[in-house]
């Protein structure tokens, strides 16, 4: 789990262009991070890359913190090795 959240976490950091180290799990994405559309969509098509996972508009505008994403690609990684 700590690497896949150190690999989610690199992506949001690239795509908001901060530290790392700022990117909690408790961050909210729409408050602190300040996503809009365009970021969000980065962030999804970055995801899609790293992890070779399908993510739907719907799941993306329902991801309010880093854990969110976390757990959602935990959750989509899982089902994808049944």
């Amino acid at each position: 789990m700590a690497d896949l959240a150190s690999n989610v976490k690199a992506v949001i950091s690239q795509q908001f262009d901060m530290s790392i180290d700022m990117i909690t799990n408790d961050a909210n994405l729409r408050e602190n991070l300040t996503t809009d559309g365009l970021r969000r969509a980065k962030m999804t098509a970055a995801l899609l890359e790293r992890f070779d996972i399908n993510i739907t508009d719907e799941d993306t505008n329902q991801f309010k913190t880093t854990q969110d994403v976390i757990d959602y690609v935990e959750n989509k990684l899982w089902w994808y090795s049944m």
